[in-house]
């Protein structure tokens, strides 16, 4: 089922071993025994408020060297780069605490080069999803532009000029105040191709099925979508904050906003894993 040019990247944590899979379809299944233990990963990677070392802003504010991203290409992807033939596309399929890392950035030291500057990447939750589900089904209908909508929040100052110019760039519509309804976005869906969220996005840990986003006429959450109807999107981008969180349950199973859009609005997303601030948000 795996395209042609595409390689498929995918972990697995035993008690004490992490094992990685490297999937082609010239060469089949690689099995490798990764060089990391699953809690040497967990707490050589993870702070003590549970975000990835060196990637964010410590307790007095200050950035430091992203030594992490060397450390997860070197334990965690050439392994797993070295069974695979040259491809242009990797799926990454992580495992447990892997889905709170940004994998994409792996940095190799002897290219001075990212992941993603060497590949076309996307993640999925499992290989199952991806390769029966999400990659068959039909999005976007021949539709075209963007449906950007402002999610409810007065702090962010931001947010409005964005959805704006998201919208101009890409040929659509924005929706603010009381006309970014969950109503509106039902009705809009046939007429547009993507969906843009902007603003405060709520992540619960709790109760991760109540994860969401303000909306004018209340919370759009992962509930609401999973139960309802597709809303047929080829792609949802959510600007907000720790949109791409999720409670990992047992047998790996994804649980927060993630897990809704997935069922309700469109097989592609792009989501933040961690708090992003306004300005920068629009500007990017």
């Amino acid at each position: 089922l795996l395209p042609a040019q595409t390689g498929l990247l995918a972990w697995f944590a035993l008690e004490e071993q992490l094992v990685g899979f490297a999937l082609s379809r010239s060469r089949g299944v690689r099995a490798v025994l990764l060089p990391i233990a699953p809690t040497e990963l967990t707490n050589g990677s993870f702070d003590s408020r549970g975000v990835p070392r060196s990637l964010t802003p410590d307790i007095a504010g200050r950035l430091t060297a992203p030594w992490l991203l060397a450390h997860l290409h070197d334990r965690l992807v050439a392994p797993l780069l070295a069974e695979l033939p040259p491809c242009e596309r990797l799926l990454l399929v992580p495992h447990g605490p892997l889905h709170w890392l940004p994998l994409h950035a792996a940095f190799n030291r002897a290219t001075g080069r990212h992941l993603c500057d060497a590949y076309d990447l996307l993640y999925a939750p499992s290989t199952t999803i991806q390769l029966a589900q999400l990659q068959s089904r039909p999005a976007g209908g021949g539709r075209s532009g963007v449906l950007a909508l402002a999610c409810a929040g007065r702090s962010l100052r931001h947010v409005q000029a964005e959805v704006q110019d998201v919208a101009r760039i890409g040929l659509g519509l924005a929706l603010s105040g009381r006309a970014a309804s969950f109503q509106a976005l039902a009705q809009q869906a046939q007429n547009f191709r993507w969906l843009h969220l902007a603003g405060h996005a709520h992540y619960d840990a709790h109760t991760p099925l109540e994860s969401g986003v303000d909306l004018a006429d209340g919370r759009l959450t992962t509930q609401h979508l999973v139960q309802g109807q597709d809303l047929g999107f080829a792609l949802v981008w959510v600007n907000g904050c720790e949109s791409g969180r999720s409670v990992v349950r047992a047998g790996d199973e994804l649980l927060g906003f993630m897990r809704g859009l997935l069922a309700g609005v469109a097989p592609s997303l792009l989501l933040t894993l961690w708090p992003v601030e306004d300005l920068a948000a629009r500007i990017f």
